[in-house]
Order: structure tokens, then C-alpha cells, then sequence
């Protein structure tokens, strides 16, 4: 009894790692495994211990270091044949295979799936049993033995559809597609991806890369090898269009076919770099239409490459109208390059802050941050938020419909099991991180690692924004005093801005403490970011409220309302305010005093009453003209002091207001 709660631990650690691989945070997976082992050997739980084993060589081969996660499944190996753990026995020799596999030993890949069947067979153990069949499909068909490969699909394919194993089932069809898509054989090779396609289809968005892997495979057998239509889009890159479809027809050596997108990797057709050798190209699908084709040198950018397909398929990015769409990973075609194909760009925020006068940067700025914000919302949703870590101006870019989306998610995390923060090592970009994410903050943890959170982002997009209405300057001033500016709270560069509205949002998303920003929710509810239709209705229901109509001053929004001492009537014409203060169907006069909450009730009595004005209309009624565009003129920022008040308390939870604040 006295091991329970190890053992609990044990189980947890084993859990968290699991989860950790799922979203492909794979250094916090290997730590958690790390502790199994370590707590096992104490415990002296041969099982455990090679179970920690084999996800250590799981996590070592998602993490392309195949000789490490050969080095752990030749430990599970020993020990459950040792102990006769005939069940993880298997799975070492699954694994075997698949590292070898991926490692071009195809031989050795055969003996160990070979190894596993049989005791698969033996034990009754059908998913494994399917998954050596599918394996052994896959090495004899790299093997170019297409006779054997199809066997071997063919018994994978009877057991996954005898036991309902839809993703094996899949895999088979694909794996069968493939083989007799190599014996030139393309009317069965497209009725087998056609059967994957529906399955994926039927499954939903949990099967997204199988059915988009059935998608392109089929795509790549329908179109004509010779096709070069081209479904012109782009502005900025048409010229490189040009050129690719005329060097296609001089130098057709020269072009790579990456999935059916025809692209060139020379700088002619380069339109982006990045970290570590990435390259960005034009690239042309065979089905006419324009696409953005990243390259990425394989030794630096494995795991990068799979973390952001992960990433770019999880359902908070797919979703999302302003996340870039991923199309395909090619992780085959090159022994020194990977190639993500996404969606073409025409170009970076960084290049139109440039490219543009401030005026003009001014006034597109708030339709630029909605939709940044909107992007944010829909990655930080639940249940699996994902968090960007390197939002800058380089990586929000806008396509050819206007509409900029975010890019770039190598460095990006998935939160899961509720979590908040990921805890890591400083990443992204110097002047972009937050301040709980740099290093020599108050906010690192005890073993000097930074935080990132839902908030972080926030705090960055503050900055863009900053950026943006400024022509490329920062918040928290100079180069030489911006950290510690950071460190210290102090966005200087706010003082600069002339805008009262603007200036209290980014404040607000620039808040030292992340508990003070607001979500990108809540963000996009501040009154820089929403029409002036919904200003006004807030202002209405305000006027609206109980505290409000009878000028409770026990009330603290109603004090912080009225300590502007300002008397709003003298900025009203008099005869304008003597015809509004009175209700002609009842002869009634209203006397408004001069406190801000008599302002707001003003304003929802004349909005609620002024069709009922009776016929003919005085010169005064026509001298207001629309009440919404009237009050808002007059009082350019009562909608921001009053959202200023309202968002830090519970008001904004009200019925009839949180629509306006959450």
C-alpha cells in the first residue's frame, strides 16, 4: 500500500507525456517519461519501466532522432522478452520497424514487423496484428516488392474493417492506392483513395490529415502531368508567375513537383526567409491555383515542420478565417529538405508599415488589429488553446482578398488538461515577447524558465498595434531602454498618441500584470474596434440602468461616472438640450442635471423617443439630425470612459450589457 500514491504519480507523469506528444511538446514529453523511469527503477516496476521505455522511443522518433528511439524500444525489447511482457514485447518490435523504416533500413524493418506479427497472431493482439500488416505493407512497397506490399494491405484492410478500426482501415486503402498506383495500375489505385477520402470524410475533422492525404494522392492521378493552368490571383507576384510558367517550359528539369504544386526553389521565385535556412517560393498547383511552398532544411526543422502540421490541423486553426491554410507536408521527396504547402500571401505587415504614409496606416490600423485579435480568439479557444510565441509583423501577412492572417506556428504551443501557462526556454523574437516571457522578469519560474500564456500573445498584439499607428516605432521606447521599460510597466511611447480611444486599449493590452489584459474576446468588445452603431446602443443601455435612472450615488460606477467634473451641458447647444429635455406628447419638461449619468439617460430618452415625435418636425429636430451620429460628434469619448469603467466591474456581467464587454 505504501507505493499507491507513486504509483498514482507513475500514471500521471505517464498521462501528461502523452498529452505532451499529442501537441507535440516533445522535450516536455521526454521529462515526463524521464521521471517513469526514474520512479519505476525505485519502485521496481519491470512493466512500468518498460513502458516508459517505449514512449521514450515513441517521442525520440516523432522527434526524428531515430537512433535514440531505437536505443529505447531495444531496452523495452530486453526487458519485456526478459520478464515476458508479451504485449509491449510487440510493441518494442513495432516500433523497431517503424524507426528502421524510417531510417531506409528496410530489411531490418521486415524482420522486426515479421517479429511482431507473429506474436500479434499468437496473443490475439488485433490492432497490432493490423498495424505489422500495415507496416510490412509499407517496407515492401519502399522495397519496390509491389506483389507483397499489396498481400499485406489486403490482410491489414480485413482485419480493420472485420474489428472496425477506421484509422487502419484508412491507412490501408491509402497504403493500397499507393502500390498499385506504382504498377501503373491508376483505376484501382483511385477507387482505394476514393474509399480512404470517404472514411475521412465520414470521420470528420479527427481524420483531417488522412482524408487530405487521400485528397492530394487522388488529386495527383486526375490531373494531367502536362497541365500548367494557371487561375491568376496574385498582384504582387505575378510577375514570378510569369517567369515559372516560362521556365517550366525551358528548364522542366528545374522544376519540383511537391505534392502536385509545380515549384522552382531558386531566389528568382523567392518571396520570404526565415530562422534556421527557411525558404518561401512561389508555387503553382496543377489544378491552376497559386500557393506559398516553405522549405525547410531537414537536419534543423524536422520537428518544427511536424509541430506546425500539427498545429495548422488542430481545429482552433482550421476553423479560423484568419489563420493561414496548411495544405501538405512532404517529408518524402528530398533527403535534405521538408516542404509545407500553404496558402499564397502577397505580403507582411512589416512591408506595409513600410510601404505606406501614417495617415494611411492610421486609419486601416483598427481593421488590421480586429481581425489579428479575431485570429487570436479563435486559437485561444477551448478545450486545446494554441498560443502563437511569435506574433510580429512579419508573421501576420495579407492574402490577395485583403484579409490578414497569421502565420508561422514552429514555435507554437497547445495548451491541454486546463492548463494556462507554458512554462519553457525564451523563444521568438527580440522587441516581441512579452514581459512574463523574457528573461530577467520577476515572472520566471524557479528552475529560470519564462511563461507564456493566452495573455502573452495579447501583450505582443499591443505592440504590433503600436507599430502599426506609429510607422514602425515601439511602446516601450529606444532600443537601448526597451527591456527594461518592459520590465518595469512603462510603455512610454503611449504618452506620443493623440487618440484617447486608441491610447486606452493599448494600455490596456499592454498591462504589466497579464491578469489586467483582456482577452482577444474582450479586446475586440473596446469601443476602437467596434462600429459606432454598437457604441451607441452601450451608451442607451447604460442610460438604462437602475443605479442610473435614479442617481444612486451609493453606487461606485455611479461616483466614477460623475467625478468628471465637467458640466456636458455647456457643450450642447441650449435650445438643441431645452427641445430634447422635453416629451411634446405629454408637455413634459426633464431637468438633467449636469453629472455624466444624467448625460447617459439624456441620450436613451431621446434614442427611445425619437420617432414619436409628432409631425410637422421644429428646425431643431432636423439640426440633430441622426441622434447616434448627433451624441457621438458631441461626445467623442464617453463611449471609451464609460467601457473604461464598466470592464472592471461586475456591471459587464449584467444581462443587457455583456454583449458589449465580454
Amino acid at each position: 500500500m505504501g507505493n499507491t500514491p507513486t504509483k498514482h504519480k507513475v500514471n500521471e507523469y505517464i498521462n501528461a507525456g502523452r498529452s505532451y506528444n499529442e501537441s507535440f511538446q516533445l522535450q516536455q514529453a521526454l521529462e515526463d517519461f524521464q521521471r517513469v523511469l526514474i520512479l519505476a527503477k525505485e519502485m521496481k516496476d519491470g512493466k512500468k519501466e518498460t513502458k516508459a521505455n517505449l514512449e521514450l522511443g515513441n517521442t525520440y522518433r516523432y522527434n526524428n532522432q531515430i537512433q535514440k528511439a531505437v536505443e529505447y524500444y531495444k531496452k523495452a525489447l530486453e526487458m519485456a522478452e526478459e520478464r515476458g511482457y508479451k504485449h509491449e514485447e510487440t510493441r518494442a518490435y513495432l516500433g523497431l520497424g517503424i524507426a528502421y523504416n524510417l531510417n531506409n533500413q528496410i530489411q531490418k524493418a521486415m524482420e522486426y514487423y515479421e517479429k511482431a506479427l507473429e506474436i500479434a497472431k499468437e496473443r490475439g493482439y488485433n490492432t497490432e496484428e493490423t498495424s505489422a500488416y500495415l507496416g510490412l505493407g509499407d517496407a515492401y512497397r519502399l522495397n519496390n516488392q509491389i506483389q507483397k506490399a499489396m498481400e499485406y494491405y489486403e490482410k491489414a484492410l480485413e482485419i480493420a474493417k472485420e474489428r472496425g478500426y477506421k484509422t487502419e482501415e484508412t491507412s490501408a486503402y491509402l497504403g493500397l492506392g499507393d502500390v498499385y498506383r506504382l504498377n501503373n495500375q491508376i483505376e484501382k489505385a483511385r477507387k482505394y483513395y476514393e474509399k480512404a477520402l470517404k472514411i475521412g470524410k465520414e470521420q470528420g475533422y479527427r481524420y483531417l490529415n488522412l482524408t487530405r492525404n487521400a485528397f492530394e494522392k487522388l488529386s495527383k492521378i486526375t490531373e494531367s502531368p502536362e497541365s500548367w493552368k494557371w487561375n491568376e490571383s496574385s498582384k504582387v507576384h505575378r510577375e514570378k508567375f510569369i517567369k515559372l510558367l516560362q521556365y517550366g517550359k525551358d528548364y522542366p528539369e528545374e522544376i519540383r513537383d511537391v505534392n502536385g504544386v509545380r515549384v522552382c526553389c531558386s531566389k528568382e521565385f523567392l518571396i520570404g526567409k526565415g530562422s534556421d535556412g527557411t525558404r518561401v517560393y512561389v508555387g503553382l498547383g496543377k489544378d491552376g491555383y497559386e500557393k506559398a511552398v516553405k522549405r525547410l532544411p531537414r537536419d534543423a526543422c524536422t520537428g518544427v515542420a511536424e509541430h506546425e502540421k500539427r498545429v495548422l490541423n488542430e481545429l482552433n486553426a482550421t476553423k479560423s478565417n484568419y489563420v493561414v491554410n496548411y495544405w501538405f507536408l512532404d517529408e518524402q521527396s528530398d533527403k535534405d529538405y521538408l516542404f509545407l504547402i500553404l496558402d499564397l500571401c502577397e505580403e507582411t505587415l512589416a512591408n506595409v508599415v513600410a510601404g505606406n504614409r501614417l495617415e494611411r496606416l492610421v486609419t486601416i490600423a483598427p481593421d488590421i488589429l480586429r481581425q489579428v485579435l479575431k485570429g487570436l480568439a479563435d486559437l485561444h479557444c477551448l478545450p486545446k488553446p494554441v498560443l502563437h510565441r511569435d506574433l510580429k509583423p512579419s508573421n501576420i501577412l495579407r492574402n490577395v482578398n485583403g484579409n490578414w492572417l497569421l502565420v508561422d506556428f514552429g514555435i507554437s504551443r497547445i495548451l491541454t488538461a486546463g492548463a494556462t501557462t507554458h512554462p519553457s526556454e525564451q523563444r521568438g523574437t527580440n522587441d516581441w515577447r512579452a514581459v512574463e516571457s523574457s528573461h530577467h522578469s520577476n515572472c520566471m519560474t524557479d528552475d529560470s524558465k519564462v511563461r507564456y500564456k493566452k495573455e502573452s500573445d495579447i501583450q505582443v498584439v499591443g505592440i504590433v498595434a503600436f507599430y502599426i499607428v506609429t510607422k514602425g516605432q515601439h511602446p516601450f521606447g529606444e532600443e537601448r531602454v526597451r527591456l527594461g521599460n518592459l520590465l518595469d510597466g512603462k510603455p512610454v511611447g503611449l504618452d506620443t498618441l493623440k487618440d484617447p480611444v486608441l491610447k486606452d486599449l493599448l494600455y490596456w493590452m499592454l498591462s504589466h500584470d497579464p491578469k489586467d489584459r483582456p482577452s482577444a474576446e474582450e479586446a475586440l468588445k473596446h469601443p476602437y474596434l467596434v462600429p459606432a452603431e454598437q457604441q451607441f446602443k452601450m451608451l442607451c443601455k447604460m442610460g438604462n440602468q437602475p443605479e442610473i435612472k435614479t442617481r444612486d450615488v451609493k453606487s461606485d460606477v455611479v461616483r466614477m461616472l460623475n467625478s468628471d467634473p465637467k458640466d456636458w451641458r455647456f457643450l450642447m447647444n441650449a435650445d438643441v438640450l431645452k427641445y430634447l429635455s422635453t416629451d411634446p406628447l405629454k408637455g413634459k419638461t426633464f431637468h438633467y442635471k449636469p453629472s455624466w449619468t444624467d448625460c447617459l439617460r439624456l441620450i436613451r430618452n431621446v434614442k427611445e423617443h425619437w420617432q414619436d415625435r409628432p409631425m410637422p418636425q421644429p428646425e431643431l429636430f432636423y439640426l440633430v439630425g441622426d441622434p447616434q451620429e448627433y451624441f457621438l460628434h458631441l461626445f467623442p469619448n464617453l463611449p471609451v470612459e464609460v467601457h473604461r469603467i464598466v470592464r472592471s466591474c461586475d456591471w459587464k456581467e449584467r444581462p443587457d450589457l455583456r454583449e458589449y464587454f465580454m
